[in-house]
């Protein structure tokens, strides 16, 4: 017989995420059996030791007043929330511009009364993750972009705004 209640959940992390690590980092934990849902957790343990192989380090999480049924050997993700000292707006990568000079852009809206036009604006990126990207430079935090569609812009052109809900 095993024993289900207080679960802990095994996850590795790189060393250049272990330094930023304590047991106050927020967790959020999803789990495969339950898609579309995610859960608090804390890290209880924090191994200092790592693995040779993969140059990782195993942290030990447990669930925050998990209310639903788990089974040893369930798979799951967790996502750390590091404060990593990097500053800027967040937005989705499909909004992003990618040249073949290394350029990255987005295209902003540029809205006067009913009006809208879009002009591209040259920004520098820095961390990403789960499809996000945060903008470090070049974007103003209440700038409106295109995120869909932005593939054939041209700057000028009059646009209309379809705001997902």
């Amino acid at each position: 017989m095993i024993a289900t209640e207080g679960l802990r959940i095994d996850f590795r992390v790189p060393q250049s995420v272990y330094a930023k690590l304590d047991k106050s980092t927020k967790i959020l934990i999803s789990l495969d059996a339950l898609p579309g849902r995610t859960f608090d957790g804390v890290i209880e343990t924090i191994i200092p030791v790592t693995d040779p192989g993969t140059r990782t380090f195993l942290i030990r999480a447990m669930l925050d007043d998990l209310q639903v049924k788990l089974a040893p050997g369930m798979s799951a993700s967790a996502v750390l929330r590091l404060n990593t000292g990097t500053r800027g707006v967040v937005i989705h990568r499909d909004a992003l511009i990618r040249y073949p000079d290394g350029r990255v852009t987005v295209w902003a809206v540029n809205q006067k009364g009913e009006s809208a036009t879009v002009s591209e604006q040259q920004v520098q990126t820095g961390l990403s993750f789960n499809g996000m990207v945060t903008i470090t430079k070049g974007l103003a935090a209440d700038t409106t972009i295109v995120v869909q569609g932005n593939e054939a812009l041209r700057d000028g052109q009059s646009v209309i705004i379809k705001r997902e809900e």
